[in-house]
């Protein structure tokens, strides 16, 4: 394609502006691109028009400049419309996300549902504070649960199946974390040590034998169930072929629960959220 991605993506929100549109969603403009220009693929368009938008999260430069806006989570503007914007309507994530396609589809119903005791509240999307790091891709899915040690079971979250998780670029520095599915808060979770480590490698990102085993009796040597449970739900999710993105928020180590705690109250638990 000798057309410039930045040139694609401005040229599909000129149109969706002129059907009358007034704002128009991240998902929307995706798909105007892809219609047109097939091989250009959801991570390259996305960090474009981050790169596009003045008040957005950081994406690389276009000749351009910044010609949208953002205009609620997920939904952007041409500066230059003259057409109102209507209100976008509200996201929503489900309790969980659908099964895989695949034989391994019944390991993944075996494991315990994630319970939502509220959702989110109405007409605050829960974003305020943090940045967009980045969507998570896959380098598989639906990878079978590792064999686990001589004597040893599974935790209720160690059957899988599970995903070698692609993260995006991660601060560091501790602090609050967001899981959004389709633009809306899935999981909100917070770190005492590196944003970049508790959602790489060595956290959500890749799942061990260490991982999926339980604890022997009368021992606290058994895995982490929450990597487990968010690495599946985020396999089924990336499956479906669904948006997942981080949002992060740099916050001292001290001030991390807190936080944590802050967003609880004012806007509920996510879906993925256990009580």
């Amino acid at each position: 394609m000798g057309m410039p991605i930045w040139k694609v993506v401005l040229d599909a929100a000129h149109e969706l502006d002129a059907e009358g549109r007034g704002s128009f969603a991240l998902k929307d403009l995706i798909e105007r691109v892809q219609k047109a220009h097939p091989s250009i693929g959801r991570s390259s368009i996305q960090p474009v028009v981050q790169g596009m938008t003045s008040n957005a999260g950081t994406g690389p430069p276009s000749p351009c400049g910044k010609v949208f806006v953002r205009v609620s989570h997920g939904w952007y503007q041409l500066k230059a419309s003259s057409t109102p914007i209507p209100t976008p309507p509200p996201s929503r994530v489900p309790d969980t996300p659908p099964s895989p396609r695949s034989g391994r589809r019944r390991n993944l119903r075996r494991n315990p549902t994630p319970r939502a005791p509220k959702a989110v509240v109405p007409g605050s999307d829960g974003f305020d504070g943090f940045t967009l790091a980045g969507p998570v891709t896959a380098a598989s899915t639906n990878e079978p649960s590792p064999p686990i040690g001589a004597g040893r079971t599974r935790h209720p979250w160690g059957a899988g199946p599970f995903a070698e998780l692609e993260m995006p670029p991660l601060p560091s520095s501790p602090g609050l974390y967001i899981w959004a599915i389709d633009g809306a808060v899935a999981y909100v979770g917070q770190t005492q040590r590196s944003l970049a480590e508790r959602l790489g490698p060595a956290g959500y990102s890749h799942i061990t034998r260490a991982n999926v085993q339980a604890a022997q009796p009368g021992r606290t040597n058994g895995g982490q169930q929450t990597n487990c449970r968010i690495n599946a739900l985020a396999n089924a999710t990336l499956v479906e072929g669904r948006t997942v993105e981080i949002w992060v928020r740099e916050l001292p180590a001290e001030d991390a629960k807190r936080g944590e705690a802050n967003w609880f109250r004012s806007h509920g638990r996510p879906p993925w959220n256990r009580a």
